[in-house]
């Protein structure tokens, strides 16, 4: 037995195949795999059509596969596996099966194991819309196959913390501007308007600088904030201010994260109904809303 984040599928009595629905600000993780006829899924659509999945963050042995199914829209997810785990059954982060007619764009395929986008029969690429997507392995190992146009391969996508399950895009990411139009997209996962700047981004967020602020800038916002509240009389460094004052600082934002452009200095707070605290001399602060 195995279990699927989502499945559909005609029995010709009780079972119906889904049409017409949208799937999306989902997340998903369910990377386990005892057979290639019983490995975990993120979606297993069968018999459906005029699907739109967008916006989704999607972690599974085997992510997307369709069979028997027309017209889906995937768009502006982020695919990803777990590379400590085996292929002997078969992993995949799309697999298409009699399945004409698809969309494919602006998504961003993290850790793939083995393909990519992977076509069963010739009838599945009939109809196909395919480009604009990302591929990255973070063990420096090339994605397999072949990149569609304005495809961004073996390229670090430079999200805030993919370990964390945090792909939100860095100021610097190359994702950023880098994806197709899409009329059908009009806000990623945090419900952020779509597009920003010069055009839509890949995968699920869309950045927003006016969500970042240079360092010096949040430390005066803070000092402001504390002096107002506690008559604090000196400015308190930015260290001993998250660890003695973490729990007024979610008084401010219950969701923050804190990073350093420096990989080999990478530092990671973040405060959503709990407390992380690992401060190393950090460049930019982001404002979630």
């Amino acid at each position: 037995p195995h279990i699927d984040c989502f499945q559909t599928f005609a029995d010709g009595s009780y079972h119906e195949g889904a049409s017409n629905i949208i799937f999306e600000q989902n997340v998903c993780e369910n990377m386990q795999a005892q057979t290639p006829l019983e490995a975990g899924k993120a979606f297993m659509i069968q018999d459906a059509d005029n699907l739109i999945i967008r916006n989704n963050v999607l972690r599974a042995y085997r992510v997307l596969q369709a069979v028997n199914s027309e017209n889906l829209q995937i768009v502006n997810n982020v695919f990803t596996n777990r590379l400590d785990l085996s292929m002997e059954n078969f992993p995949s982060m799309i697999t298409l099966k009699n399945t004409p007619n698809s969309l494919i764009r602006n998504n961003s395929f993290f850790d793939p194991l083995f393909h990519v986008i992977y076509f069963e029969d010739p009838s599945s690429r009939s109809g196909t819309d395919i480009g604009h997507n990302h591929a990255y392995r973070s063990d420096g190992q090339d994605a397999f196959g072949i990149p569609y146009p304005n495809d961004l391969w073996n390229v670090n996508p430079l999200f805030v913390n993919a370990e964390r399950g945090d792909f939100h895009l860095m100021p610097n990411s190359p994702l950023i501007d880098a994806g197709a139009s899409l009329t059908i997209v009009l806000s990623d996962y945090d419900g952020d308007l779509r597009p920003q700047g010069n055009g839509y981004d890949i995968g699920v967020d869309e950045w927003l600088s006016d969500n970042w602020v240079n360092l010096d800038r949040f430390v005066a916002i803070i000092y402001i904030w504390f002096f107002e509240q506690f008559e604090i009389p000196t400015l308190l460094n930015l260290e001993s201010m998250f660890q003695n004052f973490s729990m007024f600082f979610l008084k401010i934002n219950k969701n923050c994260r804190v990073f350093s452009q420096d990989k080999n200095r990478l530092s990671f707070l973040q405060c959503e109904m709990r407390l992380i605290v690992t401060i190393n001399r950090i460049p930019y602060y982001r404002f979630d809303k």
